[in-house]
């Protein structure tokens, strides 16, 4: 109906579902698209402060470390169905952020995960995504750890820099024995930047390219077929190209 929609991640929780989106998109009787998917941490403040000063010219080396703590059993987000898992219900983000910071189309991805109660979704794994552009990033998703400890912590290396997001409250870049800080009064993971930008393209009539969120969905959806093989999974395009 040429609405404007607001999606939550996770935009698919099977390679079906996502296929499915992929198809509509490409029907040639589908209206532009204004819709956007809920990947809010590449709007945070921070992560367009770091983004702004890194000024990289050659790959990147990226790492995320998530001390996300454990949930119960029960939880809804370890429901299959309802939920999908922490994989695809919450690394999702940070296969986005690591798509973000990359600028470029991600084209392996490689996973391991602790041993885990059989017929359980696992709780933790540690990722390894490679780019085109040569830029490699990876995920420490963890719930084993202190609770009270930092949740988010972002590293970028690139051209004789490093960069540093501390749980979305604190930045750096340092290059050249030279350091640039900026610190938030409270933490900011970007949702009501993403919000804003989302309006903005309906007062515009803008058109929202889904593409990269494609992407990072497969990535994510292509972690448990890695667990699942013990092997890296090559990623084509999920919209033919």
């Amino acid at each position: 109906a040429g609405k404007a929609v607001w999606l939550e991640k996770p935009l698919a929780l099977t390679e079906e579902e996502l296929a499915g989106i992929v198809a509509l998109l490409e029907d040639p009787a589908t209206p532009p698209v204004r819709a956007m998917v809920g990947f809010n941490r590449r709007y945070a403040p921070l992560t367009r402060w770091v983004a702004s000063r890194l000024k990289r010219e050659g790959p990147v080396m990226m790492q995320i470390r998530v001390n996300a703590g454990p949930l119960p059993p029960n939880s809804w987000i370890l429901d299959p169905v309802e939920g999908g898992g922490r994989i695809r219900g919450e690394v999702c983000h940070f296969v986005d952020l690591l798509h973000a910071f990359a600028a470029s189309a991600p084209v392996r991805v490689f996973a391991e995960a602790p041993t885990s109660p059989p017929d359980t979704l696992p709780q933790e794994v540690s990722v390894t995504i490679r780019f085109a552009d040569g830029s490699i990033g990876t995920i420490l998703y963890a719930a084993c750890g202190d609770p009270e400890g930092g949740k988010e912590y972002i590293e970028i290396m690139a051209d004789g820099a490093i960069a540093v997001i501390d749980d979305f409250r604190y930045a750096s870049i340092s290059r050249h024995g030279k350091k640039e800080q900026e610190r938030l009064r409270h933490q900011d993971k970007g949702q009501s930047a993403q919000i804003d930008a989302f309006f903005q393209a309906i007062r515009e009539n803008r058109a929202l390219s889904l593409t990269e969120s494609i992407r990072s969905t497969l990535v994510t959806l292509k972690i448990e077929e890695s667990l699942r093989t013990g092997a890296p999974i090559l990623l084509g395009d999920p919209e033919g190209g």
